[in-house]
């Protein structure tokens, strides 16, 4: 594989990393600093990609995204499903144009 075929494969899945991170800390969801994590995993993949087949890579690419959803899946979700539930409309948070989230008045 070449290092321009490496990087792009390792380039794109660090990409997406990255751009969920930012969602992520746009919207205040808890971690995403993982995906940061993930993405820079994820270029550092590249050099073993130019040695290895392009499958090898893929594989340690899938590998590197599938610990970011597990640590999702089996640490965060847990803990977000035993969250308050709100008893009234009144109760929940209400988008704003461009103000992000606030409790209504």
């Amino acid at each position: 594989m070449t290092l321009a075929a490496a990087l792009a494969l390792s380039g794109g899945v660090a990409l997406f990393l990255f751009g969920h991170c930012c969602f992520r800390w746009a919207l205040g969801l808890p971690c995403p600093w993982l995906r940061l994590t993930g993405a820079v995993a994820a270029l550092a993949t590249a050099p073993i990609g130019m040695t290895w087949a392009a499958w090898g890579h893929l594989t340690l690419l899938l590998i590197t995204s599938a610990f970011v959803a597990a640590d999702d899946t089996l640490v965060r979700r847990p803990l977000m499903n035993k969250a308050t539930v709100p008893s009234s409309a009144d109760d929940c948070p209400r988008p704003l144009f461009c103000g992000g989230w606030s409790q209504s008045s």
